[in-house]
């Protein structure tokens, strides 16, 4: 019956949800989603979850008007009987189905009410949702009972309780930040990256230009950079040496510059 039910409210979001790739949603999507919260049991304050999920800050794995992980979009996708093998499948990359205003709602509520089976009540559920299992299970009482997303909610609850379109649209500008996070993430990797490479490769190129000199009766240090043209306090760091006295028959480690 359960199963029964939620196939006819796939189709009712199918039919009401806005175009797949867009963010914002219609009026009829909201009146659906009023419909179906009714029909699963569900709190009527998760008409503002979505909102909620997407003032979380810092989750740049997470995408769609449900914040949806890659993990719980396939996972929720395969249940649909939709084929998605990885997280960076080419079906996600070239169609995030997080995107898809009909999939993404089917596959966030079903995912809710699973977390809810297994906590017992909704407030868990919402936690295990927006943070994960494994993170909820290191909270303590006072943590759960603090936790951001619960506060977000009951906010926009309050504040968009008139309006509850106005709280789709402001998601879209939410949607903007993260993505721009994310971009910002990604770039910052590429330069941390991009500048380990040109650790090495500096390394690598000192490594083929390092001389090995011994020292010669009569050899300064200030004789020897004037020869190799290098300073001699960078000799003096090359080599861990503390003052300007070196010793006949000791060698030392001078890079050409």
């Amino acid at each position: 019956m359960f199963k029964k039910l939620q196939g006819i409210i796939f189709i009712i979001f199918l039919m009401a949800a806005t175009s797949p790739s867009a963010p914002g949603v219609s009026k009829e999507y909201i009146d659906s989603l009023k419909v179906t919260l009714r029909s699963m049991n569900m709190p009527p304050a998760f008409l503002f979850l979505p909102h909620a999920l997407s003032e979380v800050r810092g989750r740049t794995d997470r995408a769609g008007i449900w914040s949806l992980t890659a993990a719980d979009a396939i996972r929720g996708a395969r249940k649909l009987g939709i084929k998605v093998q990885v997280p960076n499948d080419t079906t996600m990359l070239n169609s995030d189905i997080r995107n898809d205003a009909a999939l993404s709602t089917k596959i966030a509520l079903g995912r809710l009410s699973e977390l809810f089976n297994e906590y017992g009540d909704w407030n868990s559920a919402v936690i295990a949702f927006a943070t994960s299992p494994a993170a909820f299970a290191s909270m303590d009482s006072a943590q759960i009972a603090d936790a951001p997303i619960l506060r977000y909610l009951k906010e926009d609850e309050a504040r968009y309780s008139k309006k509850p379109a106005k709280a789709f649209d402001d998601i879209e500008r939410q949607l903007e930040m993260r993505q721009s996070e994310l971009e910002a993430a990604r770039h910052l990797e590429a330069e941390k990256n991009k500048a380990r490479v040109d650790s090495l490769r500096k390394q690598q190129a000192r490594a083929e230009e390092k001389t090995v000199y011994r020292i010669k009766r009569g050899d300064t240090l200030g004789g020897i950079a004037a020869r190799y043209h290098v300073k001699v306090s960078d000799i003096k760091k090359w080599n861990n040496l503390r003052s300007d006295m070196i010793r006949e028959g000791k060698t030392l480690i001078i890079y050409r510059k």
